[in-house]
């Protein structure tokens, strides 16, 4: 299991557990795809309403997120160049090389690089202002909601990934105690077991 813990309120406290280990990514990838993708917007090279696989950038986010489909995210890698270039691009931005689009099995990620983006949305440094917002709201209305959210009564804000035997949640749990980041990957487990260990945390932190 790697861990990474972050109230984002309060005492601030922070705990992990081999946090920067790389492994397969899951789903969670889509999140460094959304980064780029906003980022691209910004600069003026697409917009939410640019057409793309016989819809709209906008609905091809929404669907990535909430639903999480692959086949708009793909789109967008293949029409960015090599996935070294890509590599390049994220770790200019301050991720670590346990992020690996170009990985011979699947894309890598670690638990800290996942809490890196997390901590972007949600002080908006790496999502800035409007496209902070529409994160938040489609990770809230993800419809995966087996793992961290299953293990609390509190909103979360969140992206699943879940490939092979690997169970992941990288989220954002707004609990009325204090704000607080919880990302959990798992190799062999499930979806009760983040949800357990989120319960666990809880009872930890907000006993």
């Amino acid at each position: 299991i790697k861990l990474a813990l972050r109230q984002l309120s309060g005492e601030r406290w922070t705990a992990s557990a081999n946090a920067s280990d790389s492994l397969p990514s899951a789903s969670t990838y889509k999140l460094f795809i959304a980064y780029k993708l906003f980022n691209d917007i910004k600069l003026g090279k697409t917009s939410l309403d640019a057409p793309i696989l016989s819809t709209t950038v906008d609905d091809c986010l929404r669907i990535m997120i909430t639903i999480s489909t692959n086949q708009c995210a793909e789109e967008w890698l293949r029409q960015w160049g090599s996935r070294t270039e890509f590599n390049s691009y994220l770790y200019a931005g301050g991720f670590s090389q346990a992020t690996n689009f170009a990985h011979s099995t699947a894309v890598h990620t670690s638990a800290q690089d996942l809490e890196k983006m997390l901590l972007g949305i949600y002080y908006q440094n790496l999502f800035e202002g409007s496209a902070s917002t529409k994160m938040l709201d489609l990770m809230k209305r993800q419809i995966h909601r087996k793992g961290v959210p299953s293990g609390t009564s509190a909103v979360v804000a969140d992206k699943v990934g879940y490939l092979w035997d690997y169970y992941h949640d990288a989220a954002i749990v707004y609990h009325p105690k204090g704000t607080y980041i919880l990302v959990v990957m798992t190799k062999g487990k499930s979806w009760d077991k983040i949800a357990d260990i989120t319960r666990q945390v809880e009872a930890i932190v907000y006993p």
